[in-house]
């Protein structure tokens, strides 16, 4: 993108002044576009905006692009509805960073659908990830459900909170996840995760030091856990000396499915874990275009498989316009008790109406919980990572 200095900073100052009224300090920032936009996609707007979530909040109304520069933690925190991106999505990351070349911008001048589009920016891998998420829990939310202010701070201790939000797609549901994909020229030399539907670790379900797999009721596990021990990442500490105590807990693991970039291709690759107690930091395994595609991969221990679904190269793909993409997802069942895996999903993948990806087999998370949907930037290499994307919309299939 061309940048233009002194315009974006003489308008970034007058709409800060102009707007200030309406937005915390430091949240937004209105700039310059940055290049020619293309002709506005007049397609009438779909009802894309969630019934679950009112109202639609957009935190800066403006004509210009804007920075969004604040970030969330939806597994810890109530999201404030100005802090909700047209209604169904919050950022997470680091697009507070944006001076430092991390950014989320939401941009009206370049539409899909007739709805402002976000383009993402990472400029190294100095930091994880900028995206947007799906799922995240509203007071509204809470209060539905009926929790009492201690089982809030319960959850915000074990990070569950966003258990109790809306967006979760429940094992064995099918779903249809849709948005629009604007590719650039750039990406072709770039490498990292554009889009991930991510899995709900329990975070109170545990490996003893015996080795036994034990789930703990929640409230015990605040009590009688939390209180004597602390985890890092997966790993439990004893909080009296620091020492690594032998308990392990379920902390998450690898997406179930993600469109990726890499070595020149666009990928999709789905995985099945069978494991009660995953971790960040076990058992990793991935696959990568041109090898291994469309075959798959288990890992040492047995637990995991991933599938490689589909891979094109990016030079045969069309840049600087809108890919209409569309995923269809019937997630795994797994049994209640945790003892495995009950059914196959199936995974099919549109673009731009021409299927891709007619998939049947065993996918998802062994977790009480299902996925959610993230998109933006994960895991760049050195030479950063961007992408645009717009009106992401998910819909549950009876």
């Amino acid at each position: 993108m061309k940048n233009h200095p002194a315009i974006t900073l003489l308008l970034v100052s007058v709409l800060m002044i102009v707007c200030s009224c309406q937005t915390s300090e430091g949240d937004l920032v209105v700039r310059q576009n940055e290049n020619p936009s293309p002709e506005p996609d007049t397609t009438p707007s779909p009802d894309s905006a969630p019934e679950y979530r009112t109202p639609c909040v957009d935190p800066l109304e403006s004509e210009l692009p804007y920075f969004i520069k604040h970030n969330t933690h939806p597994e810890k925190t109530i999201i404030s509805v100005d802090r909700i991106l047209d209604c169904s999505m919050v950022p997470i990351g680091a697009p507070y960073a944006y001076d430092e070349g991390y950014q989320i911008v939401r941009d009206p001048e370049i539409l899909y659908h007739g709805i402002p589009s976000y383009y993402f920016k990472m400029e190294s891998d100095a930091r994880t990830r900028v995206e947007l998420q799906s799922l995240f829990v509203t007071q509204a939310d809470l209060d539905e459900v009926g929790l009492t202010k201690q089982d809030i701070q319960d959850h915000i201790a074990t990070k569950t909170l966003y258990h109790f939000g809306k967006g979760e797609a429940k094992k064995g549901e099918t779903w249809s996840y849709e948005y629009g994909l604007y590719l650039t020229e750039e990406l072709r030399t770039m490498s990292g995760i554009i889009s991930q539907w991510h899995g709900m670790p329990d975070k109170t379900t545990l490996v003893t030091p015996a080795n036994d797999t034990i789930y703990v009721p929640h409230k015990e596990f605040v009590d009688d856990y939390l209180s004597v021990m602390y985890f890092n990442e997966a790993i439990g500490y004893n909080k009296s000396d620091d020492t690594v105590n032998g308990y392990i807990v379920d902390a998450g693991g690898n997406p179930p499915m993600g469109l990726k970039v890499k070595n020149g291709y666009l990928h999709l690759v789905c995985m099945i874990d069978r494991a009660r107690v995953h971790s960040s930091t076990k058992e990793r395994i991935h696959i990568y275009p041109p090898n291994n595609f469309p075959e798959s991969a288990t890992s040492p221990e047995g637990n995991k498989t991933v599938y490689g679904l589909w891979a094109q190269k990016l030079s045969e793909l069309p840049v600087e316009q809108w890919i209409d993409m569309k995923f269809v997802v019937r997630w795994s069942n797994f049994a209640a008790d945790g003892s495995g895996v009950l059914d196959e999903g199936i995974v099919k993948f549109y673009m731009n109406g021409e299927l891709k990806v007619d998939w049947t087999g065993y996918i998802g998370n062994n977790d009480e919980h299902g996925t959610y949907f993230k998109y933006g930037l994960y895991v760049p290499e050195s030479n950063g990572l961007e992408v645009r994307v717009g009106d992401f919309r998910q819909t549950k299939i009876e």
